[in-house]
């Protein structure tokens, strides 16, 4: 998991230690202890490797998180919100390894809001879990096939942003459809 936290930390997102197999922070603060420092991450997973990543959101890492939830039925919301189930484009995408879905948007001082039962907008003071942290149940956290920053980052691919066609100039009830940012470290 070092490497992984360290590897999202080079893409300028706050990190911060969670239990293993689990989605609770592991420090005092949960999320507001989120860092990009390098020192501070290698001593957590140096103490304890198997610790899952958690990402702070909001302006700490530049990104805004909708999160779907499928026990309370996020993903029925999300078919009726999007016109013919089509997928959301222009973002980046993990699969929860409890059966749910984080679309990742670049932070625009959006707010934390409920949008519906299992949809949320996680924003400033907020967190998510990355990949490949292990759900509570066993699974882990995976990106979405053709999506993944810590690819895009390694292929040198970060400062090529959406390309024509491809869900950049589409819009949803989301607002602009955006890949977020990241900063060659």
């Amino acid at each position: 998991m070092l490497e992984y936290a360290l590897r999202y930390a080079a893409l300028g997102w706050a990190v911060f230690p969670c239990r293993p197999n689990d989605k609770r922070p592991a420090t005092l603060h949960g999320c507001l202890d989120a860092t990009t420092d390098v020192d501070q991450i290698r001593a957590w997973w140096t103490e304890m490797p198997d610790l899952n990543i958690g990402l702070a959101c909001g302006e700490i890492s530049n990104i805004t998180a909708l999160d779907i939830d499928p026990r309370s039925n996020g993903h029925e919301f999300l078919a009726a919100a999007v016109d013919d189930n089509e997928p959301i484009d222009g973002v980046w995408e993990s699969q929860t390894g409890g059966g749910g879905i984080h679309y990742l948007f670049t932070y625009g001082d959006e707010a934390n809001v409920d949008l519906a039962p299992g949809v949320e907008i996680k924003s400033d003071g907020k967190y998510i879990v990355l990949p490949p942290s292990i759900h509570p149940n066993g699974n882990s956290y995976e990106w979405e096939l053709s999506s993944s920053p810590i690819e895009d980052y390694e292929n040198d691919q970060t400062d090529a942003a959406l390309v024509a066609g491809d869900g950049a100039n589409e819009e949803s009830i989301f607002g602009p459809l955006r890949q977020p940012t990241t900063s060659a470290a």
